[in-house]
């Protein structure tokens, strides 16, 4: 089962975050979680602000196996994070 929630916020044009549950691979207990965020040309600076400091507490956090967060291409408004 897959769980896909649209996000809005300040400073974010759209993103989206799905989950799935297990899969191959992982174990059962185990969600896979990509957030895709497209920030406002505006809000470039404080969105990338925001989410660098959001990866080392995230990373830091029992279950988290492994994050990682990537610019989509050129595009400084994109980014995706995988969290295991």
């Amino acid at each position: 089962m897959q769980t896909v929630l649209p996000y809005g916020g300040p400073g974010v044009n759209r993103g989206v975050i799905m989950g799935h549950p297990g899969g191959s691979g992982m174990a059962k207990s185990a969600v896979g979680v990509v957030a895709r965020i497209v920030a406002k040309s505006e809000s470039v600076d404080i969105v990338r602000d925001g989410l660098t400091s959001l990866l080392a507490p995230t990373r830091a956090e029992s279950g988290c196996e492994k994050l990682d967060g990537h610019l989509a291409g050129r595009d400084v408004r994109r980014y995706s994070f995988i969290d295991r």
